[in-house]
């Protein structure tokens, strides 16, 4: 039998504000493992200057097939996807972005405005990241 050779992932997260083992569980169960090789990482919000650049570097010998941030709803400023990558966490989305080739899914977890069971996420997260990616549909928000 011919082996399958596992999808990588790169999981992302600010401040441990969101547990990416439980994501992680989620969206790849331990029945899984052969197809997909996950690496969790944390970082601290007074990283994310060197943090980017560290990335910027590994990406030059380390990929991955997708990247995953995930971000909590209620942070003050969720800048993700920002033209002026200055700010927020667009510095370390740009970083994952340049490590999978423009392929990354954030998360956006713990959205205590969510309560229509129809929508995937509340009216008031939507409207807050979805401007960012109006015109960027490699991005899945």
């Amino acid at each position: 039998m011919e082996s399958v050779k596992p999808v990588k992932v790169l999981m992302m997260n600010c401040d441990k504000l969101v547990n990416l083992d439980e994501i992680k569980a989620h969206l790849f169960p331990s029945t899984h493992d052969q197809y997909f090789a996950v690496k969790t990482e944390y970082f601290d919000i007074d990283d994310i200057d060197s943090r980017s650049k560290e990335m910027s570097e590994r990406s030059k010998d380390e990929k991955y097939d997708v990247g995953i941030f995930a971000v909590h709803a209620n942070e003050s400023r969720l800048s993700i996807n920002e033209k002026k990558a200055g700010i927020g966490y667009a510095k370390i989305y740009n970083a994952i972005r340049e490590m999978t080739g423009d392929k990354v899914v954030v998360i956006i977890a713990y959205d205590s405005n969510y309560k229509d069971p129809t929508h995937t996420i509340s009216s008031w997260a939507r409207f807050k990241i979805y401007s960012q990616f109006s015109g960027d549909r490699k991005s899945v928000v």
